[in-house]
């Protein structure tokens, strides 16, 4: 018998659940015993039910090679838009520049729809801090892969909201799935309305926050 801890694994299948199923696996101290989710996924094995996120920091020729060893039935979704999520802390950092407790916070962050911008010397936009969320400081655009990622066979592209111009991003995004716009034509009218500047470098395999035009880049 064990003398690891047994431990139940409640939302196993979304992305926080599989990041702890991640973490306690071979867990000296711990042993996962049993793994939860929604009905939809009642009776799965568990690589079927779950929803593989690709990580934003992962290329094109990395999801290349892991779309060829995905185990049948396991479902790919890639961030196509909006900022990055980096790191989470236990601190609230909006509450700390603020001076403020995170449990006394005064909900800072409606101040900040989009998150704190956090500079470099020079003014330049570095990083976003949203709560206990570390972003990246531009938006992430990927409209210009949409016919690379059908190739790949990703099932979901993921769209992370901005508090102005999302209905008009969503429709585009909506208009290049069905053929209405190309990727290119869409790429650019997004840049449009990122007043904060665009990222794609992590998809091409260089430093994030720098950025190529798909038809640049192809």
């Amino acid at each position: 018998m064990s003398d690891r801890i047994p431990v139940a694994v409640l939302g196993a299948t979304g992305s926080v659940g599989q990041r702890f199923v991640q973490l306690l696996d071979r867990h000296p101290w711990f042993e996962v015993v049993a793994l939860t989710g929604s009905e939809r996924s009642a009776g799965q094995a568990y690589a079927q039910a779950c929803r593989w996120v690709l990580p934003v920091e992962q290329s094109r020729d990395m999801l290349a090679a892991l779309q060829a060893r995905r185990p049948h039935g396991m479902e790919t979704e890639v961030q196509v838009f909006g900022r990055l999520p980096l790191a989470l802390s236990e601190r609230c950092f909006t509450a700390r520049a603020h001076h403020l407790p995170k449990d006394d916070c005064e909900f800072r962050c409606r101040d900040y729809p989009d998150g704190l911008a956090l500079t470099t010397r020079e003014g330049n936009r570095f990083l976003t801090l949203n709560g206990i969320q570390t972003q990246s400081g531009s938006s992430c655009n990927l409209a210009g892969a949409i016919a690379e990622l059908r190739r790949l066979d990703v099932d979901v592209a993921r769209l992370s909201p901005q508090s102005q111009h999302m209905d008009k991003i969503v429709q585009l995004f909506h208009a290049t799935l069905e053929g209405k716009l190309s990727g290119i034509e869409t790429e650019r009218a997004i840049s449009a309305y990122l007043p904060e500047g665009v990222c794609n470098g992590y998809w091409h395999g260089e430093p994030g926050m720098t950025w190529q035009p798909m038809a640049l880049a192809d």
